[in-house]
């Protein structure tokens, strides 16, 4: 059985260093997601969220700009928290 997996991961790697390079059409640039991010902040992007105790799950919406500042606040709440418990200010 552990020849068949070093066969099969050996042949995937020769698949894989064999393969050409994914090349973007000439002129295009190729996008990255952070440049996706960054193009439309209008954007609504759906998240789903796991609650602790149930099988459920709810989806929240909102723009990729709103997703961010949330992001944001919950850093600077966290930052508060920990300065704020051990008397250091980090400046």
């Amino acid at each position: 059985m552990s020849v068949m997996f070093i066969i099969a991961a050996a042949a995937a790697a020769a698949t894989a260093a064999t393969s050409p390079p994914a090349v973007p059409a000439a002129g295009v640039p190729a996008a990255t997601a952070k440049t996706v991010a960054i193009a439309n902040p209008d954007e609504k992007v759906c998240k789903r969220i796991v609650t602790t105790g149930t099988r459920f799950s709810s989806s929240d919406c909102r723009t990729r700009a709103e997703w961010a500042q949330l992001s944001a606040d919950s850093r600077q709440a966290t930052t508060d928290m920990t300065t704020r418990s051990t008397g250091f200010s980090g400046k």
